[in-house]
């Protein structure tokens, strides 16, 4: 769960061939303009580089297939 009140949060998982069939939950809790970003260390989410969590309370489900992260 990420709090981004202070400021813009970027959130970084690790290299995706590291981690293959693992599940990650990226949840944001709070509203505001501050941006709440997830990065892959390596290959892509979803075919980007990053991907955006806009709205407060909203989660995302990150699994790997040992090449890239597909959101779930």
């Amino acid at each position: 769960c990420i709090d981004t009140t202070a400021g813009n949060v970027t959130v970084t998982l690790p290299p995706a061939y590291d981690v293959t069939g693992q599940v990650f939950y990226v949840k944001r809790l709070t509203a505001g303009a501050n941006t709440l970003t997830v990065a892959a260390e390596s290959g892509t989410i979803d075919g980007s580089a990053t991907v955006s969590i806009p709205l407060q309370y909203t989660s995302y489900t990150f699994v790997s297939d040992g090449r890239v992260y597909w959101v779930i």
